[in-house]
């Protein structure tokens, strides 16, 4: 999952989500390699964002590991009934960031 001209994000957890950290890998066909990942949920109450502060937030802390030895970090924040809402790299820059929501 992720948003256009942004990172990416695996998320392929089963539900009901519990918060904690879950180690996971899969094979990449198209680079021939292992990737190892580890993401640590938590639930957050609410999320500051340029849209507004948003309630029912999740926090996936995603660390990815592959066999090449790149390393990448995220966390992407996705909100109840909104869907991806924020995520901010392992430099601590925000990369994407709703700014509105509009009305239906």
């Amino acid at each position: 999952m992720g948003a256009a001209g942004t990172d990416w994000i695996i998320i392929d957890e089963k539900f009901p989500l519990k918060e904690g950290i879950y180690n996971e890998s899969y094979y990449d066909e198209w680079n021939e390699k292992t990737i190892y990942y580890k993401t640590k949920i938590k639930f957050k109450k609410t999320l500051k964002t340029k849209a507004g502060v948003l309630k029912d937030v999740i926090e996936f802390d995603s660390t990815i590991n592959n066999t090449a030895r790149v390393k990448d970090y995220n966390k992407f924040y996705i909100a109840k009934n909104r869907g991806l809402v924020k995520i901010i790299n392992h430099k601590g820059d925000t990369t994407f960031e709703v700014t509105s929501f509009i009305k239906k």
